[in-house]
């Protein structure tokens, strides 16, 4: 193996060990990142990145994606190195090493404006067009926009925290607390113009390119649609209370992205996508519909059979037991026929062809039947069976 090839694997290698050391000092010594599932994600995400960067680097060097991955992966975990040695107050305000942690602590936007630009990139890791280059220079705008406003603000400090850090190099007064601050601005206007702009490049590659390409892209999308009701579920979970099964779910959401990613680019079981797609909506739908049905029925049972509680629950939980596996078959079926065309019309040509079969038939026309049903669902050139008894082929008619 080449060593331009095995360097990817030792930065992953390093990435591993770095987010392993933070996870043991700050399981050890910080109470901010005690949280077991965050903890997890500390090591998890860097090494994920790093990881399927490399993979991706492997299999195809020249994408530009693979280095994305990899500069994420490293970002991420200086990001947490910084966010353990700001877990506590500082010792001194003019120590060197909580500036550069702050400065660290920012990367949550480097790693957000990264993703939206792999929107522009994905799946060549080249821009559709040089028209679309725009992408790559209102980046490197919104990248130098953050990396000014807070290396060089004059005071520095924790979202969460009553002490400041004095900066000796900065001039910048609170540049993203001031009302329409140019800083601010910029940020904002690059993010959105990056979102957006990333939505509609998608659909432009996706109605120009060809059904290879399309099957990549239902791949992310998939996983973006999959991030964002995850992450709405748990803005909504987390007004009442800090749930640590929504921040696992958000966490394995947010992995699905990269993962989405690698799995379009080196097409390792690409074409699954549909199957996944109605195999998610169908019970998503499914709970959705027993879920309902579920709080329905106690309700009627308690008001208007004045049953108790525990006899209400009882019925309700058999009656959705009972309605689980048809509710699921018919919905089902109803999600194939639309998100998943190739195994519902799999299946329709399966059962025709067992009803045509029903009777006495005699070689010859299950022969028939046989060359009309490939002929309908593949249209090959040229369909032939070899009956040995009769030592003779039959071809379909009209074929050459």
């Amino acid at each position: 193996m080449k060593l331009r090839a095995v360097i990817p694997w030792v930065w992953t290698g390093l990435v591993f060990a770095v987010s392993l050391a933070i996870l043991l000092i700050a399981g050890f010594e910080s109470s901010d990142l005690s949280s077991r599932v965050d903890a997890v994600g500390v090591v998890l995400l860097p090494t994920l990145f790093s990881a399927l960067g490399s993979l991706i680097f492997t299999r195809q060097p020249g994408n530009r994606i693979a280095w994305i991955f990899l500069v994420v992966g490293a970002g991420t975990v200086l990001e947490s190195a910084a966010l353990l040695l700001l877990s506590s107050e500082p010792d001194s305000p003019d120590a060197w090493h909580l500036l550069a942690a702050m400065w660290l602590s920012t990367w949550f936007f480097y790693f957000a404006i990264s993703l939206l630009l792999l929107l522009f990139l994905f799946p060549t890791g080249r821009f559709l067009t040089r028209r679309w280059s725009w992408a790559g220079w209102l980046a490197a705008v919104t990248v130098a926009d953050l990396f000014i406003a807070t290396v060089f603000a004059t005071e520095l400090g924790p979202s969460e925290g009553d002490w400041v850090i004095t900066n000796p190099i900065g001039f910048i007064p609170a540049p993203f607390e001031q009302d329409y601050s140019v800083f601010a601005v910029v940020l904002g206007i690059g993010l959105i113009a990056l979102m957006l702009g990333g939505v509609v490049a998608l659909v432009v590659r996706y109605r120009r390119s060809s059904p290879l390409v399309r099957t990549q892209i239902k791949w992310v999308v998939y996983a973006l649609m999959v991030f964002v009701i995850v992450f709405a579920s748990r803005l909504f979970v987390e007004q009442w209370q800090k749930n640590s099964v929504s921040n696992l779910m958000f966490s394995l959401s947010l992995t699905l992205i990269p993962v989405s990613i690698t799995v379009a680019i080196t097409r390792y079981r690409l074409f699954e996508i549909d199957r996944i797609i109605s195999r998610t909506l169908a019970y998503l739908l499914v709970v959705g519909l027993l879920a309902a049905t579920y709080f329905g029925t106690v309700t009627v049972i308690t008001s208007q059979f004045s049953a108790p509680n525990a006899v209400a629950v009882a019925g309700s939980t058999l009656f959705v037991a009972a309605l689980f596996n048809p509710l699921r078959k018919r919905i089902q079926t109803a999600v194939d026929r639309r998100f998943n065309r190739s195994s519902y019309q799999a299946q329709q040509v399966a059962d025709d062809f067992a009803a045509r079969l029903q009777g006495s038939l005699t070689i010859e026309e299950i022969t028939d039947v046989w060359i009309e049903t490939v002929d309908q669902v593949l249209e090959p050139e040229v369909t032939a069976v070899w009956l040995r008894a009769e030592e003779r082929s039959m071809r379909s008619p009209g074929r050459v």
